[in-house]
């Protein structure tokens, strides 16, 4: 799982259009892959501003699309399985990778995938939402030799 994981860190963009920006903080999913029971999802985090990014916590959930009054909103927690690259700083004016590896799963249509990012000490808290129809479309990845 690290070969594959630290393999996809110098990939090249192949998902586009899942992103979220905040406060000179930009966020994206480069790829999703896919190897046999394993999710690899590639964030990009850039830091345009001058002040350096420190990550205080990475959560990925399963949430509602609709939140009507009076229901209580479900949310399922997803451990991540490995994780590759710096996931403690984003220095300013640079950037950095991150592969987190999850369990193979598929959403029903009324949900999605967040991939939380928190500041530590800050209010830089980024969100990307991830649909069905993104994962379905994962790359699959070859066999090491």
């Amino acid at each position: 799982m690290s070969a594959y994981a630290n393999a996809i860190l110098d990939n090249r963009q192949n998902t586009y259009g899942i992103k979220d920006k905040k406060s000179g903080v930009i966020a994206k999913i480069k790829g999703i892959y896919i190897k046999g029971d394993v999710l690899y999802f590639q964030l990009d985090l850039m830091n345009i501003s001058a002040v350096d990014y420190d990550i205080d916590l990475f959560r990925f959930y399963i949430s509602d699309e609709k939140k009507n009054k009076r229901t209580a909103v479900q949310e399922n927690d997803l451990r991540p399985l490995y994780v590759a690259g710096n996931i403690s700083k984003v220095k300013a004016k640079s950037n950095t990778t991150i592969v987190v590896a999850l369990d193979k799963f598929t959403i029903l249509d009324a949900k999605y995938l967040a991939v939380q990012i928190i500041e530590k000490n800050g209010g830089r808290h980024l969100l990307i939402k991830i649909r069905n129809r993104k994962i379905m479309r994962a790359t699959s990845l070859p066999d090491f030799r």
